[in-house]
């Protein structure tokens, strides 16, 4: 019984040893070197690769608005807080929606005050802050939407829901 692995068809250099290979590797010293550059190397990838993925997040500021008067003729919605101070007004659009249909002459894009449409924008300083306003034209038995909406990214950050 020379090889017990051979009978079963298993090959011959399966159970020779080898005379001949080296009994030493690299040097333990080299060896921590090595794995603490590899290990600095990784590190400082993922941190280029994750600081660049939170710089490009930019957060959309929240816009509440409200409702504030409204009659048979107009109805007059109000800016009562913003979450990020100093928005210049251009970079926002104001869309109105009557009965599900977005009114095209009523955009104002880019915000800036005076009227377009059925909308009055009013604001002091073009800057979005609380105590801006919207006056809508508005009729009876319809469902009204104002939406303010970031021009880059089409983002709503406020809107208003209102009934006459």
């Amino acid at each position: 019984m020379e090889h017990v692995g051979r009978s079963v068809g298993l090959p011959l250099f399966l159970f020779m040893r080898p005379h001949h290979l080296p009994s030493h590797g690299v040097s333990p010293v080299i060896g921590i070197i090595l794995l603490v550059a590899i290990t600095v190397v990784l590190a400082a990838v993922l941190y280029y690769t994750s600081s660049q993925l939170v710089q490009n997040q930019e957060v959309n500021p929240y816009v509440a608005v409200t409702l504030i008067e409204q009659n048979d003729t107009v109805a007059r919605v109000q800016i009562v807080e913003v979450s990020v101070a100093n928005l210049n007004t251009t970079r926002f659009q104001v869309v109105l929606v009557i009965n599900g249909t977005v009114d095209s002459a009523s955009r104002i894009r880019p915000l800036v005050a005076g009227t377009q449409g059925n909308v009055t924008y009013r604001s002091l300083d073009g800057v979005l802050n609380a105590g801006d306003d919207f006056v809508v034209r508005v009729t009876p038995d319809h469902t009204y939407l104002l939406s303010i909406i970031i021009l880059d990214t089409g983002s709503q950050v406020g809107s208003q829901t209102f009934f006459t």
